[in-house]
């Protein structure tokens, strides 16, 4: 038994309380008109009672107490009702003798025991089932385990009886599933032993993102049958080519192995590995021979070149933002002294401008910083980027770019005054500019920057233009302040306000806005060394053909267009048969990674099938992608009639119990002996909830006030 106080207040109900029952001893000392002393004593008892159970209302006590009682344990009964427990032998099927003899045994033990059926999973039913209720496409052992072991009534378990054939070709191994269970698995396996060969890739894990130059880990998992001693060899490809391989030794029947492989990342896209294993001799199945993964692989270190004509604010700033996120490499040059310039010093000739993947000109020009513009031209064609920020010198610089810039400037000029972010309605989701991944909470942070003081007028973009810089005295007026175009494969992007370093540090203080503009070079220059990838949005099958009943698996990747990982968007998949209109399966696939979605269907009906997928987010679609896979009428529960003997004896022989076959399954009932289990009950009582001590308080009251009425008290 244990008292509980809920009040988080009980120390000062308590304190009161103890001062209620000072006071109402002392008020009773002496009396007018004067009481004898036993009257004076049995009132100061009454105020006293009740200010102590008063108190001991308002500190909230609850009494728990707990009962505890021996239970026989109960027996659970799993009986497989798949496909392959129609499988006859001599004109009987498997579930027929499945029935017959597990119902004679369970007639015979002493314990009480509840009945499930399961393939893909458990369901409860407490019918044994007939050759009429087989339907199931695939068995799932580990499932029928764990939700055995998820249910309520587990605890009360001291035994699980597995009736089955040991088909199991769905989920994880069932083997080490029953192990963590904690209590006997005992196995009653029917069928004939049939001889086959069988060797699969169960199971691959990969790292959603690798980084170009890097190594990362492939991990397969392989499972085999009837294949004795043999090895074989894994292969990882990327399209025809042989990226890796390894020998491994074919594991035996239930039971799994695992093949781990490094591989260097290539460049930056969405690669696609193959996963297989060469057909074997007589092998009985080749489709399970494969897997398909895809790996998102991002560009390593950008190396990023800013020059100035001076050493000036804004390179300074960016320099610094810059130099705060690890993958950007920045070398920052602008003239000590007429034609001497920091260390580094400057790019010489194309190779040199080849080892960078971003020039800046921070308010200068090319000539400022003594590159060719040929060779400029050059570093652009072959997809590097380059970014002008505009200053004061304006004029002088942009007439020495060529028709490089996205802008044309025929009629440009600087203008002063107060001029706001604002990015353009069609691009608010952006990856150059998108400061939240919830578009209005970009466009506020944007809105909320202290404004630029200086912008170009009288410019017309040559391309896209992600921000407008928004005239905040006199007439409305929107000005282009950033502009991104193409130079044959390159980007090229101006900005045309200034100067930004002014807004930063005028956002320094405001909430949530420290670091609004950092990001906003960080995600500019992410999306301007970004290669144009082919696909930003793909969601692929783990197969391209399923046998009936398996599961099919779905992955999506989400890039946004700087190639980095979208997250917090909706990815549907929608099912259509081939040949047809009409939708009639549909998933939603969650995110389990940085701009991973994956999620799986069960198995609709044998076919060909198409299925679509999209990306949304906040209504508006980032991608479209549709596929296509097949599913034979040939289910996966029929892709072998062997029964596995040793997977149910392997189960039942690490979870301590006993494997039982046609010709010994009489034994069962006199072996089994389960342990009893402790039940404990908690009882639990509301003390201040209790009318009885509410009534004997308004009853110690009543009385104290009559008896004072009585004795004519004040």
């Amino acid at each position: 038994m244990e008292i509980l106080i809920l009040s988080k207040y009980w120390y000062w109900f308590a304190l009161l309380t103890v001062a209620a029952l000072a006071i109402g001893v002392f008020s009773y000392r002496i009396s007018y008109p004067p009481l004898s002393k036993f009257w004076r004593i049995l009132l100061a008892v009454f105020r006293g009672i009740a200010a102590l159970l008063l108190g001991f209302l308002l500190i909230e006590p609850l009494l728990n107490t707990y009962t505890e009682r021996t239970v026989k344990s109960r027996l659970a009964v799993l009986i497989d009702d798949t496909s392959s427990m129609g499988t006859k032998t001599d004109g009987v099927s498997r579930i027929e003798l499945a029935d017959s003899l597990t119902s004679k045994e369970l007639s015979d033990v002493e314990y009480r025991y509840d009945v499930f059926t399961f393939s893909h999973g458990k369901t409860e039913s407490n019918v044994i089932p007939n050759i009429g209720d087989l339907s199931g496409d695939a068995t799932s052992i580990s499932g029928a385990l764990e939700t055995v072991e998820s249910s309520k009534n587990f605890h009360e378990y001291g035994a699980v009886l597995l009736v089955s054939d040991g088909r199991h070709n769905l989920g994880s191994d069932p083997v080490d599933r029953a192990a963590d269970l904690d209590i006997p698995v005992y196995t009653f396996t029917v069928g004939e032993e049939i001889a086959e060969s069988n060797i699969s890739i169960s199971d691959v894990v990969f790292p959603s993102v690798a980084y170009s130059g890097d190594r990362f880990k492939i991990e397969a998992e392989i499972s085999g049958r009837g294949l004795g001693n043999a090895r074989s060899r894994l292969l990882v490809k990327e399209g025809a080519k042989i990226v890796e391989s390894a020998m491994f030794d074919v594991p035996s029947e239930g039971r799994n192995v695992k093949v781990d492989f490094e591989i260097e990342a290539p460049d930056p896209g969405n690669i696609e590995y193959r996963i297989s294993t060469p057909v074997l001799e007589n092998e009985t199945k080749t489709a399970d021979n494969e897997r398909i993964i895809v790996i998102r692989v991002l560009k390593g270190k950008i190396n990023v070149f800013v020059g100035a004509s001076s050493l000036n604010w804004e390179f300074k700033f960016i320099k610094q933002a810059l130099n705060q996120f690890e993958e950007f490499n920045v070398d920052a040059v602008y003239p000590e002294t007429p034609g001497r310039f920091a260390a580094p010093g400057i790019p010489r000739g194309l190779s040199g401008l080849n080892k960078y993947d971003v020039i800046i000109f921070a308010n200068c020009s090319p000539a400022d910083l003594r590159i060719v513009i040929d060779d400029l031209r050059s570093f652009l064609s072959e997809g590097k980027a380059m970014l002008y920020i505009a200053g004061s010198d304006f004029n002088s610089n942009i007439r020495r770019f060529g028709e490089l810039l996205p802008l044309d400037v025929r009629n440009a000029s600087i203008v002063e005054g107060e001029f706001f972010f604002e990015p353009a309605l069609r691009y608010r989701q952006h990856a150059a500019i998108s400061l939240s991944e919830d578009p209005d909470e970009s466009e506020r942070y944007w809105n909320s920057l202290p404004p630029l003081s200086a912008m170009i007028m009288g410019i017309k973009p040559i391309g896209e233009m992600f921000l407008e810089g928004r005239s905040g005295k006199g007439p409305p007026a929107v000005y282009p302040l950033l502009v991104a175009g193409k130079f044959e494969k390159g980007r090229v992007i101006s900005i045309t306000g200034f100067p930004i370093w002014k807004s930063h540090f005028g956002s320094a203080n405001l909430d949530g806005m420290a670091d609004a503009i950092p990001k906003f070079w960080k995600n500019l220059l992410r999306w301007a060394s970004s290669t144009e990838a082919e696909e930003r949005f793909k969601v692929f099958t783990d197969q391209k053909v399923y046998r009936l009943g398996e599961p099919i698996k779905f992955t999506g990747y989400l890039n946004d267009e700087s190639n980095s990982p979208r997250n917090g968007t909706l990815v549907t998949v929608s099912i259509i048969p081939r040949g047809e209109k009409l939708k009639f399966k549909d998933a939603v696939l969650s995110q389990v990674d940085d701009g991973i979605y994956g999620g799986e269907l069960e198995s609709p009906g044998a076919g060909n099938y198409i299925f679509e997928a999209v990306a949304i987010s906040f209504d508006d679609t980032l991608g479209a992608y549709s596929g296509e896979f097949a599913i034979e009428s040939f289910s996966l529960e029929m892709a072998s009639y062997a029964p596995d003997y040793k997977l149910t004896q392997t189960i039942a022989e690490i979870t301590g119990a006993a494997a039982y076959k046609i010709d010994n399954i009489k034994d069962f009932s006199e072996n089994l002996e389960l342990n009893p289990y402790t039940e404990t009950k908690l009882s639990q009582i509301k003390l201040f909830g209790m009318p009885a001590i509410l009534a004997i308080i308004l009853i110690l009251l009543c009385v104290e006030w009559g008896l004072r009425k009585r004795f004519r008290l004040p």
